[in-house]
């Protein structure tokens, strides 16, 4: 389901996914009323969701409350909410706000490799802050999403992201 548009960052040497779009937030009117439509056809078929596109932690808390209240209300077999998310993004959230979007549903998040190594920070280009900072923000986002009881999934790129040239901007 398309939250977002692209990536809050799109720099990352590990992945083309997003390169072509611009970022940018889906009006939540659009999403809601996507959920509508795909409910009158698949209302009793869907167990898992996944909020699109490469950050849909990004918006608004209380969006993203109101696309996971409508996808539980429209999809009554629906088990799992998943999305990508950066460590950035999960630490910007307040403890009560990850709790609040657990409580509504979201289940899962897909982080990319994170690290606190300057080498493969400025390798992988992630943008996460170096050194001490780095590692800070590592520990940060997993106690975030850990106190929330998210389930988080880190990104199979990671041993690409280590060997792989960057990729041209």
């Amino acid at each position: 389901m398309q939250a977002t548009i692209g990536c809050s960052w799109n720099h990352c040497t590990y992945c083309d996914m997003c390169q072509d779009k611009t970022f940018r937030a889906r009006p939540v009117e659009d999403t809601l009323r996507d959920l509508d439509v795909a409910a009158s056809e698949h209302a009793r078929n869907v167990r898992k969701l996944f909020l699109a596109d490469g950050d849909a932690l990004v918006p608004p808390t209380d969006t993203l409350l109101a696309i996971l209240v409508r996808a539980r209300e429209r999809f009554p077999r629906l088990e799992r909410v998943s999305c990508y998310a950066m460590a950035r993004n999960v630490t910007g959230k307040s403890d009560a706000e990850l709790l609040a979007l657990r409580d509504a549903g979201l289940t899962r998040l897909y982080i990319g490799p994170e690290s606190g190594d300057d080498v493969v920070l400025k390798r992988i280009a992630k943008g996460t802050p170096s050194q001490a900072n780095g590692a800070r923000q590592s520990v940060r986002t997993a106690r975030a999403w850990s106190s929330a009881s998210l389930r988080c999934s880190a990104s199979p790129w990671s041993a690409a992201a280590s060997t792989r040239a960057p990729r041209p901007r």
